[in-house]
């Protein structure tokens, strides 16, 4: 009898291990977040082409002018030129920014002739991962019509719902006077001497 009951004991175990208990379900939600800082500033640099080294300080030197060899319309050109970039600082945001040049040294005065804000010229592109496109409706032009401040809005840097950064070239024309590379070229009927501006640049966010 004891082994009887014994038996039906250990049988009722082991069913009730076998048997699968009542599922249990548990959910957990977690919210996650993460602060994106507002901008600090404006971080404004130069780099210099061909390399895209960036620039120590604010001189932007064109350096001595000449014939390149083979060249189609005889002008005299610089060997490199800029970029100014212009992106928020330490945070998100994307600033406003005004472009003014001023005419400096002219040794084409005397004769009445123009400087270097007509024989250079500026680009804007914004640049969106690493695609340049045309900044809004802001063509390229000499910097002489950049004496009449020039401003960029974030809505000029925007495609498709994404916000880029400013980006413009600086150059001395070509000579080829075309809509992506306006103004006068250097000729040898150019009076000698050092041609100067000044490119400000102020960014606000």
């Amino acid at each position: 009898m004891k082994k009887l009951i014994s038996l039906m004991v250990m049988g009722l175990f082991v069913l009730a291990q076998a048997a699968p208990a009542g599922a249990v379900t548990n959910t957990t939600t977690f919210t996650l977040t993460a602060l994106m800082p507002a901008a600090s500033g404006s971080n404004i640099a130069a780099y210099k082409y061909p390399g895209g080294t960036l620039v120590s300080g604010t001189a932007l030197d064109f350096g001595t002018l000449a014939i390149p060899q083979g060249s189609t319309f005889g002008s005299f050109l610089a060997s490199n030129y800029y970029a100014i970039t212009v992106t928020p600082a330490s945070g998100g945001g994307s600033p406003t920014t005004t472009v003014t040049y001023t005419e400096g040294n002219n040794p084409n005065s005397a004769t009445g002739g123009h400087g270097l804000g007509y024989k250079s010229n500026i680009t804007f592109m914004k640049v969106i991962g690493v695609v340049e496109t045309q900044a809004g409706s802001h063509v390229p032009q000499t910097l002489q019509v950049t004496t009449t401040a020039v401003t960029i809005t974030p809505a000029d840097l925007t495609a498709g719902g994404v916000t880029g950064y400013l980006k413009m070239y600086v150059a001395v024309a070509d000579g080829s006077n075309t809509a992506s590379n306006p103004g006068e070229p250097f000729t040898a009927l150019d009076a000698s001497g050092t041609y100067g501006g000044t490119v400000v640049v102020s960014a606000t966010i």
